[in-house]
This record gives C-alpha cells, structure tokens and sequence, in this order.
C-alpha cells in the first residue's frame, strides 16, 4: 500500500511538538513537506525529516502533485483560509480545530468539501481516549437510561507548555480577533465536541458566562460556562478555565437509571465510576498515541472507512457555538452591584 504524503502547515508549537512527528511515525503516511510561518521555519522543521522539503508559499504547496493531504496546524485565524485554499487544489485536510473563527467561514468550508469531493476531518482528539469512547458506548446502549444532564469540566492553567511564554499578550491566542475566543477556542471547543460526540446528537446553546478572572489586561475570556441543551431533554454544561488550578478534568453522565464519572480521561488512562459501584481503569495513553489514532482515523477515511472523527458538519456547528458565546460576553452589559 502506498503511503499517503502529507504536508504539514504550520512549523512551532504544535506543529513541531506533535504533527510531524506523528505523521513520520505513521503506517500509510510519510512527512512530505512543510510550509512555516517564514521559510526559515518551514526549512528548520523540515530538515529534521529525511524526505521532506519545505515551500515558499501556500501557492507552492498546493502545486506539489505529490502531496495528497495536508495537516492544517497554524493559527485559528488562518485555518479556513489554508483548509479552503487546500481543497480548492484537491488536497484532503486534517484541520486542528477550531475549524474556523466565525460560523459562516466554517460552513463555507464545509460546502467546499462537499463541491470538490475531498475529505474533511476536524481534529478533536478526545473522541479517540478510550474513557471517553466508553461513555460514548455507555450512552448507545442506554445502560443509565435516558440521559437528563451531561457535565464536562476541564481546567488547563496557561501557558500550557513550558516553551510558551507566560504573557498572554505575547501569544494570538489571547486576541479574540485571531483565536476567535480564547479558552472557548483552547479548551472549550475540545469539550463542546466531546459532548456532541459522546451523545451522538446536536447541541444548543442556552446561555454563556465568561469572564476574565486572572488575565484581565486581555479581551478574550480566560473562563466560561456554557449550559446548552440537547434532544430529547438533555442539558448540558460546560466548565472551563485556562485562570485557574483545579482537579483534574472530571466527565459526568447521569440517567433516569444510573450515572458514571470519570476522572483524568483528558491527561491519560484515567477511571471511571459508576452507581454500580464499580471503577474502570484505563491504560495510560500519550497525547502522540492519541492524536497518531486521529491520524489513522483519517487515513482510513481517505480508504473509504467511515471517519471516527469529526466531520465539517459537526465541526461548524462547534463553531457556531463558540461563536455565539462570545457574542454574549461581548454584547451583554456588565451589572454594577454596589457594595456596601
């Protein structure tokens, strides 16, 4: 079988950290090239790769014949951007999410997919942790019954890596124009996903609150709740925070006949408890593993198998989500309470 030769947009962070190295250790796949922030980058990463050349342009890239695919990994803004231009030149795309910064780009996105006959895949990577997959199963088969409230809570203190600058003002992510939402985009977008996937039914937005609770010198939010709602008659919240320390990230199902809770799913193996009174544990699993699963996922696609991972249709609405979160802490009118 031949390997499908990917090319990676993006060249630092998590382009260098986990894309590449992923693909080069990929079966069915080879590192085929590079286009960086600057061509210097782009050289930089490249060379590490026996095989792979870097471009001097998105132009170039998409002009190589012996690319198939390209991992979308640059800055949120420009991810509609390089994924459109891409399937435009019927290339496939592996898009970091979020897949877009407003919910019109992201649906423009999809439709491109749909009039080139390209493969679309939006990388949410918690939908291939093997906790999660257990829930997701658990749900299916209705084993707690019809589910009445769904909780994802998830904090991540920024920075988030040790190369990462500490200053938030030093990094795209913290400007709402480019990330199009700051921990909404970083973390939330991962939860909202989650929820959708793991109840395998559309979500709504019901009402947001976000809040700067420690960066608040930035005008994206570094806190949010989310409450959204779900057919038949579920809720669902969201908690997320890149401001705060907290335990580590918890998943709750509750039914009209049992619950679960799981623990630790988002870090590695983690557990899982349920009424029953039993605990599952999970094997460890690296963040490389799990995202060289998304990986394969998306190989498969392009072989025709059904995708495990998120389609444009799922990925835009995520976006739509987001989107409208914002718009609520940008427009709502802040309360002054006195204090006596």
């Amino acid at each position: 079988m031949t390997a499908v030769a990917m090319a990676i947009i993006g060249s630092s962070g998590h382009a260098s950290r986990i894309v590449a190295p992923v693909i080069a250790e990929a079966a069915g796949a080879r590192l085929a090239g590079v286009l960086g922030s600057t061509p210097e980058r782009g050289s930089a990463l490249a060379q590490r790769y026996p095989g792979a050349r870097s471009y001097e342009s998105l132009e170039a890239l998409c002009e190589d014949s012996m690319v198939d695919a390209v991992w979308v990994a640059g800055p949120n803004d420009r991810h509609a951007e390089h994924a459109h231009v891409c399937l435009s030149a019927g290339k496939h795309v592996l898009l970091e999410k979020p897949m877009a910064t407003t919910a019109e780009a992201a649906q423009r996105l999809a439709e491109v997919s749909v009039d080139t006959g390209t493969c679309l895949l939006v990388g949410f990577q918690h939908r291939f942790r093997p906790g999660h997959a257990w829930l997701r199963d658990a749900v299916q088969s209705a084993r707690f019954g019809e589910i009445g409230l769904l909780r994802i809570h998830r904090f991540w203190p920024f920075p988030y890596f040790p190369e990462m600058s500490g200053d938030p003002a030093a990094s795209w992510r913290s400007s709402p124009a480019r990330s199009g939402g700051w921990v909404l985009n970083d973390i939330g977008a991962h939860l909202l996903d989650l929820a959708r996937w793991v109840l395998d039914v559309p979500l709504e937005l019901v009402c947001a609150r976000t809040t700067n609770v420690r960066f608040t010198d930035v005008d994206a939010e570094d806190t949010a709740v989310l409450v959204l709602q779900a057919p038949p008659r579920v809720t669902v919240v969201i908690e997320t925070s890149n401001a705060m320390s907290s335990f580590p990230g918890a998943v709750e199902l509750h039914g009209t006949a049992g619950w679960a809770r799981a623990g630790g799913t988002f870090d590695g193996g983690g557990w899982i408890d349920t009424d029953a009174g039993e605990r599952l544990d999970f094997a460890a699993i690296t963040a490389s593993e799990v995202y060289g699963r998304a990986l394969a996922d998306f190989l498969g696609a392009l072989s025709g198998a059904p995708p495990h991972g998120a389609s444009a249709t799922e990925a835009a609405e995520t976006v739509a989500i987001v989107e409208a979160a914002v718009a609520d802490r940008m427009t709502a009118p802040v309360e002054q309470v006195p204090v006596d």
